[in-house]
C-alpha cells in the first residue's frame, strides 16, 4: 500500500469508529474569512516533538507550492491554550520564514490563516489534516518505524 495515493489511506482513516467522518471535518476546522469562527491547530499529546521538523517541512513545501513565498502573507492559528509554544508551531513558523513567507501575529483578511491538526491513528500511525483559510486542506499519514516518523504514500490535497 505504499504506492497507493494518500487520499484511499485517508478515507479509510475517517471511516474508522472513533474518528470523525468528512460530515464533521467542518466541525474539527471551522473557517473564517471576516472573524466570525477561528480556525485553530491542534497537536496530540504523545507527539514526538523530534519530528516536529519533519512535520513542518511538509506544510512549507505544500505551501510554497501553492502560494508564492515574498508576496504571501500567512497566519497561523495557533492560539489554542499550549499549542503556540510549542515545537511544532516553532518548527512550522522558522521553516516558513527561512522559505520567504511573511508570518503575521493577528489574522488578516488579506493574510492566509493555516491551521493543522496532528493526531494519532493508532499505536504506529499519525496524521496530519492541514487546513486553510480559503477552504483549501492537504493532509497525510505518518508511520512509527523505530526511528521516528515516516511519511506513508503522497499527500492528498482538495477542497471541502
Amino acid at each position: 500500500m505504499r504506492g497507493t495515493p494518500i487520499c484511499l489511506g485517508l478515507a479509510a482513516l475517517l471511516s474508522l469508529p472513533g474518528l470523525p467522518g468528512c460530515g464533521r471535518i467542518r466541525e474539527m476546522f471551522p473557517l473564517s474569512r471576516t472573524g466570525g469562527t477561528a480556525m485553530a491547530s491542534f497537536v496530540a499529546e504523545g507527539f514526538p516533538e523530534s519530528q516536529s521538523g519533519l512535520v513542518a517541512s511538509d506544510i512549507a513545501e505544500r505551501l510554497r507550492s501553492g502560494y508564492p513565498p515574498g508576496k504571501t502573507s500567512l497566519y497561523l492559528a495557533v492560539f489554542l491554550a499550549g499549542q503556540g509554544e510549542g515545537p511544532v508551531a516553532q518548527a512550522v513558523e522558522d521553516l516558513l520564514r527561512t522559505k520567504g513567507f511573511a508570518i503575521l501575529d493577528e489574522p488578516s483578511d488579506e493574510a492566509v490563516t493555516v491551521a493543522w491538526r496532528i493526531d494519532r491513528v493508532d499505536e504506529r500511525t499519525w496524521y496530519l489534516m492541514v487546513s486553510l483559510s480559503g477552504g483549501y486542506r492537504f493532509a497525510r499519514l505518518y508511520e512509527a518505524d523505530g526511528q521516528g516518523l515516516r511519511p506513508m504514500g503522497l499527500l492528498s490535497q482538495g477542497v471541502l
